[in-house]
């Protein structure tokens, strides 16, 4: 397991992910539905520049009335 750990290590970018996982937390930071929304459509476009082409954002209601997905 360690040797796995540390190949891992060497692969990534660790300050590519530190500066990317804090620009995420700052579009989350409000709590509401805007800032997610703005950090669903941060996270797509991080993907697309990753070279992960087919993820997709699904837009749901906010309202807490309409059913989507069998869920309130």
């Amino acid at each position: 397991m360690r040797e796995r750990y540390r190949k891992f290590l060497k692969s990534i970018d660790a300050s590519f992910l530190r500066k990317e996982a804090e620009a995420l937390w700052r579009k989350e930071y409000g709590q509401t539905f805007r800032s997610y929304r703005a950090a669903a459509f941060y996270v797509k476009d991080l993907l697309d520049r990753c070279g992960i082409p087919n993820a997709e954002i699904h837009e749901f209601p906010a309202d807490g009335k309409s059913v989507a997905l069998d869920a309130r």
